[in-house]
């Protein structure tokens, strides 16, 4: 009887490798794999927002060659030499965090035959490359863009600029963010 106990166990252990194997393969077969364990846990920390950037013009004051007095665009004629100053105060909304912007106005709005002769500075708060920040946000910031034609523009006859029109009607500021860390 030892003998056929023997064979029994030896048959049932084949029979237990083989059920193993076929499992092993199955699985792999039918794309499955063995669970991979996993944790999730929520984390209640809020929100982010966005900031924001914007800013309001009061009405501007035109003048000219360094005066007080306001002209009317429509009827000065600018010389060689002359300033045109415009001035106004801006109310900036600038809120983020590490937000800065400069306040500049966009050249591409002056058209006419004038503007390709024209020197063109904005400065604001009194400094040409102020960087406007969160602690600006809501206070009133004069801005002076000055509009300059130059006694020289090269032209050999002196004639650059004679009888050419910059239309201001489309004049804009622009307020844009730039990087901090550059």
């Amino acid at each position: 009887m030892t003998h056929t106990n023997e064979r029994t166990r030896a048959r049932r252990i084949r029979k237990a490798i083989v059920a193993g194997v076929l499992g092993i393969g199955l699985l792999a077969a039918g794309g499955n794999t063995f669970a991979n364990w996993y944790e999730t846990e929520q984390i209640d920390s809020g929100s982010i927002t966005a900031g924001n950037l914007g800013m309001t013009v009061d009405a501007p004051v035109w003048t000219a060659n360094g005066g007080s007095t306001p002209i009317d665009l429509a009827n000065f004629k600018m010389v060689p030499g002359d300033t045109v100053t415009y001035k106004a105060n801006v109310t900036p909304t600038v809120v983020g965090d590490n937000l800065e912007a400069m306040l500049t106005v966009d050249e591409a709005t002056l058209t006419g035959d004038l503007a390709a002769f024209l020197v063109v500075e904005t400065t604001v708060g009194g400094l040409a490359d102020k960087a406007l920040v969160e602690t600006d946000s809501g206070s009133s910031v004069p801005v002076i863009v000055t509009f300059n034609l130059p006694f020289s523009t090269g032209d050999a006859n002196g004639t650059d600029g004679e009888g050419k029109t910059v239309d201001l009607t489309a004049m804009a500021l622009t307020l844009t963010q730039v990087d901090p860390n550059l």
